[in-house]
């Protein structure tokens, strides 16, 4: 007896095992769609089947929705294309939409991150998405959410009682009804310059809609202008889709100035950013920070999936048909770090996602084979040496004394030093840099780094100088839009949780639909114009700064002093190479005190250095 219990722990051990190997979150019921394993639970696979000898008929000869959805899931996993390109409008992509995609973005194919990922999302299940940087996750995200159904909202439309009307009104009358406007998709990102892109994405991908409804379209909320006009604008103009930042985002929140009772879809995208999991190693008091002081995107989902599901149960027991509140609410992150001690706190500990469809493109953690790396060690003389890797290292013998020069070359400088930036001149010069982007630390002062780059010779600006938030959040100048929210009468908005009706004569939208405003809009703010124009060569900016947002012409990406993190490195790296262009990082060091360490990194990322000569 005793021999077939250790029997059977050793087989129900192995099958664990086995479950962990194919990255199985809730015991087989996650589907993981992978470049080493592509599997789907048996309940998919057994709807394909049906579907496929069916043919779109369900067991009476009715049409279905459910065959729309696997055939799409189908596409991903290779049944529908087998082909190396497949095109939008075959992942289920609207027809206008794709030709859209290939008028502005130049884009006829989709990636293979953004071939996984669109009939995941189109499937309204919870989806988890890495992959490298510049793969096009965040214009498949985009895409993604413009392609989704929006379900309607009927109502019966109001009637006016206190007009008197010509004829009585006979009995039995089926009341007219409305189509109400909600909110739809909540996009929460980290930066503020990643919500101005997501936004103007939006707006670019929607030719369609006027430049005056961009309103009701999508709004930025973001730090950085006034939270009161916000305020004003979300509960004036109910918008389909909203993005901003965790902080203002959990202000406004807290202001009832959007109603997300009916969400349909929540993305968070760079979570990493946004949630910090608990980490293996992490001693006690750690832990005890992370739970006292956690990141600015952890209260505020919790709260909205805390409403959303008390809503949807409300709407269960009440039996409200054609509600979009009982819809369950979908929810897709991503990020090219997305380890798995993050993923179990995400699943497994906060419950925040459902058996998600895990799309893990890359498998570890690791920058694109397009992209080459330098590191130089600038000693105080202005001379520049190559790092040498850890196998250099290792492999030559070191001295029995020290040499008299090692001292000179081990004092430190400034990230920002003279010295280092003279190297990035001679470095622009030489391979002829025509858009690159500058990373510091925080602790360094970007106007005395902008001033000392334009001293020499090099355009050079500030990221926060190339987008105007007031005017790329609203659509138009601020005065304008500040002067007709604050004309808005407050007591309009007594009621936020019902949605605005889409009728405009039913609703203060005349206000806001004036001429000066809509004129003003046809022309809303570009932002990074500057930079993408080549007016300006060089951006200066923050690692935090930068994550997830796509340049594509930029070449070069500097970097002063070490990193913070193998994944910040990775993320300042993706900056550059593109779609699979080239690009080119180089690491300047003020000195050698952080070789051991940069060595380390390369080693641990296993990047090889590019044997490049003195600069």
């Amino acid at each position: 007896m005793l021999v077939f219990r250790s029997h059977a722990r050793v087989a129900t051990r192995a099958l664990l095992c086995k479950a962990c190997r194919i990255s199985a979150i809730r015991h087989g019921r996650t589907a993981t769609l992978g470049s080493k394993s592509k599997l789907l639970d048996f309940k998919k696979q057994r709807v394909l089947q049906e579907w496929a000898g069916k043919k779109g008929t369900g067991a009476k000869g009715q049409a279905t929705e459910t065959p729309k959805v696997v055939t799409e899931t189908a596409g991903t996993l290779g049944l529908v294309n087998n082909g190396t390109h497949m095109s939008f409008s075959a992942l289920g992509v609207p027809q206008s939409l794709t030709r859209t995609l290939g008028s502005i973005f130049n884009a006829t194919n989709a990636s293979p991150c953004q071939r996984a990922l669109l009939p995941a999302m189109l499937s309204h299940s919870d989806v988890m998405l890495k992959d490298t940087t510049g793969a096009g996750k965040t214009l498949g995200l985009v895409v993604g959410l413009l392609s989704k159904s929006h379900p309607p909202l009927l109502t019966p439309a109001t009637v006016d009682t206190d007009t008197p009307r010509d004829k009585p009104r006979p009995p039995h009358t089926i009341e007219p009804l409305h189509s109400q406007r909600y909110l739809h998709t909540l996009v929460i990102v980290p930066t503020r310059e990643l919500a101005v892109q997501i936004t103007t994405w939006i707006r670019d991908l929607s030719p369609h809609v006027s430049p005056s409804d961009h309103s009701k379209l999508v709004q930025c909320v973001v730090s950085g202008v006034d939270e009161d006009l916000q305020f004003n604008f979300l509960r004036s103009e109910t918008p389909r889709i909203i993005v901003g930042t965790p902080v203002r985002l959990q202000s406004l929140y807290n202001r009832r100035a959007f109603d997300v009772s009916r969400l349909q879809t929540m993305v968070l995208d760079e979570v990493d950013r946004l949630v910090e999991a608990r980490g293996r190693y992490d001693t006690i008091n750690e832990r005890f920070k992370k739970v006292v002081h956690p990141m600015a995107g952890e209260p505020l989902v919790d709260a909205i999936l805390k409403e959303r599901r008390a809503a949807r149960q409300r709407a269960t027991e009440s039996k409200k048909t054609g509600d979009p509140m009982l819809r369950q609410m979908q929810v897709v992150i991503c990020s090219a770090t997305l380890n798995n001690p993050l993923r179990r706190n995400l699943t497994l500990m906060r419950g925040w996602l459902k058996t998600p469809i895990l799309l893990d493109l890359n498998g570890t953690s690791k920058a694109p084979s397009n992209i080459t790396h330098r590191c130089l060690v600038v000693d105080m003389y202005g001379g520049v040496k190559p790092l040498e890797s850890s196998q250099d290292t290792s492999s030559r013998s070191r001295p029995e004394t020290a040499d008299p020069g090692d001292e000179e070359e081990a004092s430190a400088l400034p990230d920002a030093a003279d010295e280092i930036i003279e190297t990035i001149s001679r470095i622009c010069y030489e391979e002829k840099v025509q858009s690159g982007l500058v990373f510091v630390h925080t602790s360094v002062s970007m106007s005395a780094l902008v001033r000392k780059l334009n001293a020499i010779g090099l355009k050079a600006d500030r990221i926060l100088n190339t987008i105007d938030y007031e005017k790329s959040t609203l659509g138009g100048p601020g005065t304008a839009v500040r002067n007709v929210a604050s004309n808005v009468s407050s007591a309009a908005f007594n009621r936020v949780s019902e949605p605005s009706r889409a009728d405009p004569t039913t609703q203060p939208e005349s206000l806001l639909s004036s001429s000066a405003e809509s004129s003003s809009r046809e022309s809303y703010h570009r932002p990074f114009a500057s930079f993408l124009s080549g007016r300006t060569k060089l951006l200066t900016l923050t690692e935090w700064e930068a994550r997830g947002l796509d340049l594509p012409n930029v070449t070069h990406v500097f970097i002063l002093g070490p990193p913070s993190s193998p994944a910040s490195y990775l993320h300042m790296a993706g900056r550059t190479g593109r779609y699979g262009r080239p690009g080119h990082v180089i690491t300047l060091l003020g000195g050698r005190r952080y070789s051991s360490r940069m060595q380390g990194l390369f080693q641990l990322l296993r990047l090889p250095l590019e044997k490049a000569t003195q600069a």
